[in-house]
């Protein structure tokens, strides 16, 4: 995105069509329509945390392996969750003290 932003490129790449699981490893398990669903899961996930780290001021880490973003991301929202619940526990203390 970065590249976008200085104008290096037009648009940013697709990579929806890059990021792929491997479909052997689910054939036994699920059928094409199930597969499907996890596979946008996992690349779902894995661009909210890119997004993520764009907000961060980090770049694209194109080395995250995809089988590894929905668990990564399930990480990431409990670390926002408690940090939103943290903040709201000290507003309420801190209004509890005036």
């Amino acid at each position: 995105c970065g590249r976008l932003l200085k104008g290096e490129i037009s648009e940013v790449p697709m990579v929806e069509e890059e990021l792929l699981l491997d479909r052997a490893q689910y054939e036994s398990t699920l059928d094409d329509r199930a597969f499907n669903l996890v596979e946008s899961d996992h690349q779902l996930s894995w661009m909210y945390l890119q997004l993520v780290r764009l907000g961060k001021g980090l770049d694209t880490d194109w080395e995250m392996p995809l089988e590894t973003a929905p668990q990564k991301f399930a990480e990431s929202e409990d670390e926002r969750e408690q940090a939103r619940c943290r903040a709201l526990n000290k507003t309420t203390d801190q209004a509890e003290i005036v």
